[in-house]
């Protein structure tokens, strides 16, 4: 599962990481939502980043679909020519779980940024999601589908079975981090979001 993310990093520092075109003009993300406008690259080649707004809308289906199950969007009658023809990854540096009520902000322990499998229609699109592992397991039993760097020319111009075979569990060395409660509320987006949680409060002696 997927319900908020993160992209707080440079707009140089994204165009180093995934080869782009150019320098992306970007305001840094500590809350990203659905119905929010999310960095995404639909080529391989010539990639520069475009905007989604983040919840696919489908014909005749006006749901818009936060996220998908990976492991039907190659044959479900809803999903499948989409996932074969309009692919993208959505960039992030990281999303968020709870556990009970504490968010983790899930991130690469190097801080950089990294990409996720999603399709797209129109102007929406929707994140992927695989069976979790890694430290995401203990938090919930869905991830995004992660796309390695050297993968992503596969993943959005290879043939829907090279796509296919990409929709996989991989943590790239993921870490949890603990942060404040403040991310529950979606108008909350600085980087406080990212401090320690508050201790709970002692209930009073007598």
């Amino acid at each position: 599962m997927c319900g908020r993310a993160t992209l707080t990093v440079s707009g140089e520092d994204l165009a180093e990481t995934f080869g782009l075109t150019e320098v992306p003009d970007l305001t840094p993300h500590y809350n990203l939502a659905p119905s929010q406008q999310l960095a995404t690259l639909k080529h391989g080649k010539n990639r520069r980043v475009e905007r989604l707004k983040w919840g696919l809308l489908l014909p005749n289906d006006p749901r818009g679909h936060i996220n998908s199950r990976s492991e039907i969007v190659a044959t479900a009658p809803m999903y499948r020519d989409t996932f074969a023809k309009q692919r993208c990854v959505v960039l992030v540096d990281g999303f968020y779980e709870w556990e009970q009520k504490t968010p983790h902000w899930i991130h690469r322990a190097d801080g950089r940024a990294f990409a996720i499998a999603a399709i797209w229609n129109g102007e929406t699109c929707s994140m992927l999601t695989t069976k979790a592992k890694g430290v995401v397991a203990s938090l919930h039993d869905r991830m995004p589908v992660i796309v390695s760097l050297n993968r992503l020319d596969m993943y959005l111009d290879g043939t829907r079975d090279e796509a296919r075979a990409l929709c996989v569990s991989n943590d790239v060395d993921l870490v949890a981090q603990p942060v404040s409660a403040l991310v529950n509320n979606v108008r909350n987006d600085g980087p406080e979001l990212h401090m320690p949680p508050e201790p709970p409060k002692q209930g009073r002696l007598f």
